[in-house]
């Protein structure tokens, strides 16, 4: 974990304890090391700041293209981690990035999804989540964020929940085995989603 990011975290978290009650479920099914996906289903903007103060390792997040606009976004983002994808593209070049986090070790964390929900409801996870653990060799860990009230996220109850790791068979990469740990990762977040 960087200098920059534990800074920037410390701050985070005493914005969360004072605004939101968070419970988080089997954090520990986060390793404490070695390249994993973290694959989170997403409902407001707070949700990648909540995910980066309760896990204990630092999260590369793959961020709108909007939000490397400015000179000062772009700077503060890229030192946390996080870099930019063109949404509705096939941005070849985030994919690859994500994957050298993977490589590397790292967490690359992401909103499968592609949007944020506005029922709260988990809509179908899109195959870049998969792609990104087939082709680094990872396995995917996904994870729940469940608000207390939907339309007034902040100071209310938040609760996080980890499932078990997916272990994802590197050999397996054609299309329709992507299409088909895609279709399995939307099963197991509603899955995950429904116990809580």
């Amino acid at each position: 974990m960087s200098k920059l990011y534990r800074f920037c975290r410390g701050l985070a978290a005493i914005f969360v304890f004072i605004c939101y009650r968070v419970k988080v479920i089997n954090a520990d099914k986060l390793s404490a090391s070695g390249g994993v996906v973290l694959c989170c289903n997403h409902v407001a903007a707070i949700d990648p700041v909540i995910l980066g103060v309760k896990c204990k390792r630092q999260l590369c997040f793959m961020g709108k293209a909007e939000l490397f606009k400015t000179r000062l976004t772009r700077y503060l983002f890229t030192k946390l981690g996080s870099f930019a994808v063109e949404r509705g593209k096939h941005d070849h070049g985030a994919i690859q990035k994500a994957q050298e986090v993977v490589k590397n070790g790292g967490v690359f964390a992401i909103f499968p999804e592609g949007t944020r929900s506005k029922t709260g409801e988990i809509a179908r996870a899109k195959p870049g989540a998969a792609l990104v653990a087939v082709t680094a060799g990872s396995d995917i860990l996904p994870v729940v964020i469940k608000y207390g009230a939907l339309k007034r996220k902040i100071f209310c109850k938040v609760t996080l929940k980890f499932g078990d790791p997916v272990k994802i068979n590197p050999e397996v990469n054609t299309r329709d085995d992507i299409r088909r740990i895609t279709e399995n990762l939307t099963e197991i977040l509603r899955e995950l989603h429904s116990t809580i």
